[in-house]
C-alpha cells in the first residue's frame, strides 16, 4: 500500500487498485491518519486479488545483438571503440530444454493450483532464435498458454516475422526507446555501432499493420535525453497506432556495469507528470508510474507463484541474476534446489541497485501518478 501525492490531491495505490482520497485522511507529512489507515488495512486484506495464473519467464537466449551499456546482463563496460560489452555466458534454448520447462511448469502448476499460464519470453534477445520461441509457445499450449508475452528491442521484428509470432499465439511485445533518435542511436546501438531508432519504429509499424500483436513501449529517461521527451513522445504518437500501445516512462540512473545517466530529480519531477499527460493525449494507454509492489517470481522462494528459467533450463529466482554465475537455484529437470543451498542465491528485484534511496525521485514517480490518475478521472475512468 502507497500513498502517491501530488499536485490535484492524493491517492492510495494498491496492488494495481487505486483509490482517490479526501483531503483530511492525509497527513502534511503524506501519511495516512490513524483512523483512515485501519479502515484501508481492513479492506486491502479483504479485496486483495488472489493469484489467477502462474507466471513463467524463460530466456530463449542470452545472446544479444545489441550493446546498450546500461544492460544488467553486462559483466563489465565495453572495450573502447568497441559496441559489445561483455555479458552472462552465452545460452541458448533447444527443444529438449524446453520440453523440461514445460513438464517443470506443470509440476509447479498443479502444486499451486493454478490451470492458466502467464509466458513471458526474454532473453539477451528472443528473436535471435525465432525459431526456438515458437518451439517454446508450442511446448507450453498443452500447460495451460493463456497470455504470451515477450521483450525484444525489435530490431529484427519484421512484418514476416510478427505475422508468424502471431499465428503462434505472442499477443504483446515490450520494446524500448532510449530518447529522440540521436540520443536513442548513441545508446541503443548494434555491435557495429549502427543506430536503431528508425528500423525499431519501421518494425513496429509493419507489425502493427500485418498483426493484432499489443506493444508497450518503454522509454528510458536520463540526463542525455531527458530534453528530447516530449519531441520523442510527440513522434511515437505520429508514427505508431497509439491507441493499441501502453506507454512507460523509466527513470535510468547507475549500473553495475559502470553506466552513469543519472539525472536531477528534483529539477525532473515536474517534466515527468506532463510527459504522462502528454503521452495520455496522444492516445497512449497510460498506467500510473508506481514501483511494484510485489513480484511474483522472486517474492516467494521455490517458485510457488512464478520462475525464471534461463535457455539451458537453470532456476532463477528472478530477472536481474539469471545467466548471472553463483545465482542459480535449481534446474527444470530436478527442481529447485534445498532452501540451505539457496540461502544466499535467492536474490530479489534490483538486488544489484546499492545506492541509497532516492526521495525526489519517488516525488516524480508520485506526482506523475496522481497527474495520470487525475487525468482519467476527469474523462470519467472508474
Amino acid at each position: 500500500m502507497r500513498i502517491a501525492t501530488g499536485d490535484e490531491g492524493a491517492w492510495l495505490v494498491s496492488d494495481g487498485s487505486y483509490t482517490r482520497l479526501p483531503p483530511w485522511a492525509v497527513t502534511p507529512a503524506g501519511t495516512l491518519r490513524r483512523p483512515v489507515r485501519g479502515v484501508l488495512n481492513m479492506l486491502e486484506r479483504q479485496n486483495k486479488p488472489p493469484v489467477r495464473a502462474y507466471h513463467l519467464t524463460v530466456l530463449t537466449t542470452t545472446n544479444c545483438n545489441l550493446g546498450c551499456a546500461y544492460c544488467f546482463q553486462n559483466t563489465g563496460a565495453a572495450k573502447a571503440d568497441s559496441f559489445k560489452p561483455p555479458r552472462i555466458d552465452a545460452k541458448t534454448l533447444n527443444a529438449e530444454a524446453a520440453r523440461d520447462i514445460a513438464r517443470f511448469t506443470q509440476r509447479q502448476m498443479r502444486a499451486a493450483g493454478l490451470k492458466d499460464l502467464d509466458l513471458l519470453v526474454f532473453g539477451g534477445e528472443p528473436l535471435l532464435v525465432p525459431h526456438m520461441v515458437f518451439t517454446l509457445l508450442k511446448a507450453l499450449e498443452p500447460v495451460g498458454l493463456q497470455r504470451a508475452r515477450m521483450i525484444s528491442n525489435g530490431v529484427r521484428l519484421n512484418s514476416a516475422l510478427a505475422r508468424q509470432l502471431a499465428a503462434s499465439g505472442l499477443r504483446e511485445v515490450q520494446t524500448t526507446f532510449d530518447g529522440r533518435q540521436a540520443e536513442h542511436d548513441a545508446v541503443r546501438r548494434d555491435h557495429r555501432g549502427r543506430g536503431t531508432y528508425r528500423t525499431i519504429i519501421e518494425n513496429i509499424v509493419a507489425a502493427q499493420e500485418a498483426t493484432d500483436i499489443l506493444f508497450s513501449i518503454r522509454i528510458n529517461v536520463t540526463a542525455d535525453n531527458e530534453h528530447g521527451i516530449d519531441a520523442l513522445v510527440e513522434d511515437l504518437g505520429q508514427q505508431l497506432d497509439a491507441g493499441r500501445c501502453t506507454l512507460h516512462l523509466a527513470l535510468v540512473d547507475e549500473t553495475a556495469a559502470g553506466f552513469t545517466a543519472a539525472t536531477d530529480h528534483k529539477r525532473l519531477a515536474e517534466r515527468f507528470a506532463a510527459w504522462h499527460i502528454a503521452a495520455l493525449e496522444q492516445g497512449f494507454q497510460v498506467t500510473p508510474p508506481t514501483p511494484q509492489a510485489r513480484c511474483l517470481y522472486c517474492d516467494k522462494r521455490r517458485g510457488v507463484e512464478g520462475a525464471v528459467i534461463n535457455a539451458d533450463g537453470t532456476l532463477y529466482s528472478c530477472w536481474d541474476s539469471a545467466g548471472q554465475k553463483g545465482y542459480d537455484v535449481g534446474t527444470a529437470t530436478e527442481g529447485y534446489y534445498s532452501d540451505r543451498r539457496v540461502e544466499d542465491r535467492w536474490v530479489r528485484c534490483g538486488y544489484q541497485d546499492h545506492r541509497e534511496p532516492q526521495p525526489e525521485a519517488e516525488k516524480a514517480i508520485d506526482r506523475a501518478t496522481v497527474a495520470v490518475l487525475e487525468w482519467k478521472r476527469s474523462r470519467g475512468a472508474p
